[in-house]
């Protein structure tokens, strides 16, 4: 379970302004890291690559967020998709 992770909001669930800024932060449907996050990660960018690099190496297959829709299938492969900001 990731709680800020990846945020992977339903921007039809939410209200327009809502929505907008999830969309714009990169919270929106798909699961993604949101921009803010990011720029916070970065400061200690390798041990967290590091972090993200054990994670995935429990393979999980399912991968479930405090924040929208999870990744119910895939879960290793989708969440690698997600961290690939971090882990390229």
């Amino acid at each position: 379970m990731l709680t800020d992770l990846v945020q992977a909001m339903e921007v039809s669930r939410l209200p327009l302004g809502t929505g907008l800024l999830a969309r714009m932060v990169g919270a929106a449907s798909g699961g993604d890291t949101p921009a803010h996050l990011r720029l916070l990660l970065n400061r200690r960018r390798e041990e967290n690559r590091a972090a993200a690099e054990r994670l995935l190496a429990l393979g999980p297959a399912r991968v479930i967020f405090a924040h929208g829709a999870f990744f119910a299938e895939d879960g290793a492969a989708r969440l690698r998709r997600a961290l690939g900001w971090l882990l390229g």
